[in-house]
């Protein structure tokens, strides 16, 4: 997981088809002040093609949203059609790292971070290595072995 700034981003992705609609996405997300915006996927882990789509997880400030109706709010943002998009509230995510919700561990890995509350975003990064060393969790070819 690596934590750039908007820029660096453009940068990085100098061969991406839709960077620019994908920075504006980027750039109204973060005025609803969220915990983090997460770039996951081919374009987070740079082996994109020009035409990728845009994976993009948003931990809001709220403790649990409702995933589907803010799916609609923030497709909203989105120009492209490209950017899918993957809202969650702060403790709704702790939640599925804490159940080892093989998704959200697939979001943090190999992703790019851009960080709205550093406090917050260190508690869920303490949460997920907790979880880790706890449950042993481990990838395997198959996914994820843990103990139950």
């Amino acid at each position: 997981m690596r934590r750039e700034s908007l820029s660096l981003l453009k940068k990085r992705l100098g061969r991406y088809k839709y960077r620019e609609e994908l920075a504006g996405f980027l750039e109204r997300i973060f005025e609803l002040e969220p915990v983090a915006v997460i770039l996951f996927g081919s374009l987070g882990r740079g082996d994109y093609l020009e035409d990728s789509d845009a994976d993009v997880a948003v931990i809001l400030n709220e403790e649990r949203v409702n995933t589907l109706k803010k799916i609609e709010e923030l497709k909203e943002f989105d120009e492209s059609g490209l950017i899918d998009v993957f809202p969650y509230g702060y403790e709704q995510f702790k939640g599925m790292i804490e159940d080892v919700n093989p998704f959200v561990f697939d979001i943090l890995e190999g992703a790019v971070v851009f960080t709205g509350d550093e406090r917050k975003l260190k508690d869920i990064l303490e949460t997920m290595e907790r979880v880790i060393t706890e449950r042993g969790v481990k990838r395997t070819e198959y996914g994820l072995e843990y103990a139950a």
